[in-house]
């Protein structure tokens, strides 16, 4: 089995947070599916460069090229706002930076 692994994780604050809007969300008709992540990648690699090590040079990495993607999660954190109003609040960025203070 395969799965995308450190740059996936959420703190257990977070992830208790959003199973609880999960649970106490109004039911609605229907099968939604969100991707429960931070916006940003939890590695410490720059996605592009992480992505190429995985599939190699013939995968299209331009969108976390930008600078402003350069550490994007490989996965669309849309529908887990708009669904459920959920954004991950501490992420390793944030994190590392109350360490370091």
């Amino acid at each position: 089995p395969w799965h995308m692994g450190a740059p996936t994780y959420m703190v257990v604050d977070d992830a208790v947070d959003l199973f609880t809007l999960a649970v106490e969300a109004p039911l609605k008709p229907g099968l939604r599916i969100v991707n429960g992540v931070c916006e940003r990648s939890w590695s410490t690699v720059p996605t592009a460069q992480q992505l190429r090590h995985w599939y190699g040079d013939d995968i299209d990495t331009s969108f976390y090229e930008r600078p402003e993607n350069k550490y994007a999660s490989a996965f669309a954190t849309t529908r887990l706002k708009t669904e459920l109003g959920f954004e991950a609040t501490r992420t390793l960025q944030i994190l590392a930076k109350v360490q370091h203070s």
